[in-house]
């Protein structure tokens, strides 16, 4: 007979999987009208392919140019977007291959394959690339739901905590290895603030589950690098995820200054170039035992010259048929020192989705880790959470649910509660017991701060004395000018005639983009550096009617809200989709309603 905690499970997971499918089902609706309009860019016609390179994990890496110009046509293509491509432009044909944007540069895009068997031998062939959404990462979604209710794993005692009806949470000793003489908590960052040592030992003290509360400035991820620090000097293995690849990178940067065996995981293409050396794929491919793996790729890099020369003596069939021998080759060559490598790590980082049991993590034990943080954990599904959950008996979760939840698609789904976080729902269920919230901000003007601390966190902000007061007249070389003086300026424009232009997907208003591009322009005149100036609307038209009064100021960065967090969950799907790359979350704009 079933548990009550047992039977709440599984109404959860009947209500998400439903919800998940109405998620999808609204995404593939969206994407295909996108498509079918030619409208966001979301394709990249009249595209020859220039030539091949090895990457990491025995990928290829394809570069694509323009057939007519020496520059792309406008697109938003970018780094760690699935692409199908099609050869021709009839955008009912099916991909021939799906790869990953590696690189997006004005004249010419690279993306990665794990073959390229089917592009065509006729060095003039016409393709279209198109963005796509990944089956898999649902897939992944729907296997955590469905193993939630049955799972046996260290991480069971999460799942009967967070849907069980106890709401008292146990407090451990903090381990003798973190103590002074005196038996006080080391610091290893001295300059922690009282509200940050507080979350840090709090961390540290609970037994399964804790919650830090940070609210926009206040050094959570400085927070969250000391506590997995010192639960590495404890003798602690760590799995450290975000919904997003930038958000583990900006943790792996952090981490990246200590002396920290780390791993991060994922497809070569979403690793920043700036955290790469830490990726799993290089980190086999520069141990001493992989002088083989390097002579292996060396051989495939040379057979993926000769499938772009013209004369050459082997046919293409042969050409295709040792690329594969070489990559299957490389591929088990690698995996055998992959399982060291992991076991070796003390922190392991990835994105929700890599974190499946279906991945490199395989190769570990089920008690491997003693510890799973999330990080941004108010913006991920809950389905993404319980991915990694099962994985350790404690969890860290980290964010600021009063800010943007995740993006959901589909307002039935909305409605039906997909939008609801985890981490939302375990400060309502626990209260203050479970969660430390970080008050003291380094980011905004006291001025900017005071609405948002009174209306959403209860007046418990403060501005740091390094922030309180300045303003952009105070930055190098920066003109006294109205715009900079004042740290908040309002303008209605109400009654100006500036009426908004509504679509189906998206909305946008050509006077108040006016506005802004003036007021833009007289920041860079007073010698406001364009890379400090950022513009954020809600909806895509708006950018793009935005960027192009701004074409000649090209650092000046121009975002939707959630394109700006850059942390969302969002994909583009056609009518067919990629059942084989992992990772569909990027920073891709989209329209907030």
């Amino acid at each position: 007979m079933a548990t009550l905690c047992e039977e709440i499970i599984s109404n959860f997971v009947t209500k998400h999987l439903a919800l998940l499918e109405e998620e999808r089902k609204e995404e593939c609706e969206q994407s295909t009208k996108l498509i079918n309009a030619s409208q966001g860019g979301v394709c990249l016609k009249n595209v020859i392919l220039v030539s091949y390179s090895s990457c990491l994990g025995g990928y290829v890496i394809a570069e694509f140019r323009s057939s007519k110009n020496n520059v792309l046509q406008t697109h938003s293509l970018s780094y760690g977007d699935v692409v199908g491509v099609i050869e021709g432009s009839n955008l009912q044909n099916l991909p021939i291959a799906t790869g990953v944007v590696k690189f997006s540069k004005d004249d010419c895009i690279g993306v990665s394959f794990e073959d390229v068997n089917s592009f065509s031998e006729e060095e003039s062939a016409i393709y279209t690339l198109v963005k796509l959404a990944n089956d898999i990462t649902y897939s992944r979604l729907k296997s955590s739901l469905k193993s939630l209710a049955r799972t046996n794993k260290p991480g069971k005692v999460l799942a009967d905590l967070l849907f069980g009806k106890n709401i008292s949470l146990e407090r451990i000793k903090i381990s003798p290895l973190l103590l002074d003489s005196d038996g006080e908590l080391k610091y290893i960052n001295q300059n922690l603030h009282k509200d940050q040592k507080e979350a840090v030992k709090f961390a540290l003290e609970m037994k399964n589950l804790a919650i830090i509360h940070g609210p926009p400035g206040t050094g959570k991820t400085t927070t969250l690098v000391e506590i997995i620090l010192q639960l590495v000097l404890a003798k602690n293995k760590l799995l450290v995820c975000a919904p997003s690849n930038i958000a583990v990178d900006n943790i792996v940067e952090k981490l990246a200054s200590h002396s920290v065996k780390m791993v991060r995981l994922g497809h070569p293409a979403r690793v920043m170039d700036s955290t790469a050396k830490y990726s799993l794929d290089a980190i086999v491919d520069t141990s001493s035992s992989t002088q083989i793996v390097k002579d292996v790729r060396k051989d495939l890099n040379n057979v993926l010259k000769k499938l772009k020369t013209r004369h050459r003596k082997e046919t293409n069939a042969e050409l295709h048929s040792e690329l594969k021998t070489l990559r299957k080759e490389l591929q088990q060559r690698e995996s055998r020192a992959l399982d060291e490598v992991l076991r070796g790590a003390d922190v392991i980082l990835s994105t929700l989705v890599t974190a499946s049991d279906v991945g490199p993590l395989k190769h570990l034990p089920d008690d491997h880790f003693s510890c799973v943080l999330i990080d941004e954990c108010s913006q991920a599904l809950e389905a993404a959470c319980w991915i990694a959950l099962p994985m350790a008996p404690k969890a860290i979760l980290a964010g600021d649910h009063l800010q943007l939840p995740p993006t959901i698609v589909s307002q039935k789904a909305e409605k039906g509660g997909l939008g609801l976080s985890l981490m939302e729902r375990a400060i309502e269920k626990f209260g203050k017991e479970g969660y430390r919230l970080l008050t003291r901000q380094f980011r905004m003007h006291a001025d900017i701060m005071t609405w948002p601390s009174q209306e959403m966190y209860e007046g418990q902000l403060e501005a740091d004395s390094s922030v309180a007061g300045h303003l952009l007249k105070d930055l190098p070389c920066v003109e006294t000018i109205d715009e900079t003086e004042m740290t908040l300026l309002l303008v209605d424009t109400a009654g100006c005639d500036m009426e908004e232009e509504v679509f189906e997907s998206s909305r946008c208003n050509h006077g108040e983009a006016g506005i802004i591009a003036v007021l833009a322009k007289r920041l860079v005149a007073a010698n406001v550096p364009q890379t400090s100036i950022a513009v954020i609307t809600p909806y895509n038209h708006q950018v793009e009617l935005i960027r192009a009064h701004l074409n000649h100021l090209k650092g000046i960065e121009v975002r939707s809200v959630d394109g700006f967090k850059a942390v969302k969950r969002k994909s583009f799907c056609c009518p067919w989709s990629d059942p084989t790359l992992s990772e569909s979350w990027d920073s891709s704009a989209t329209d907030a309603d």
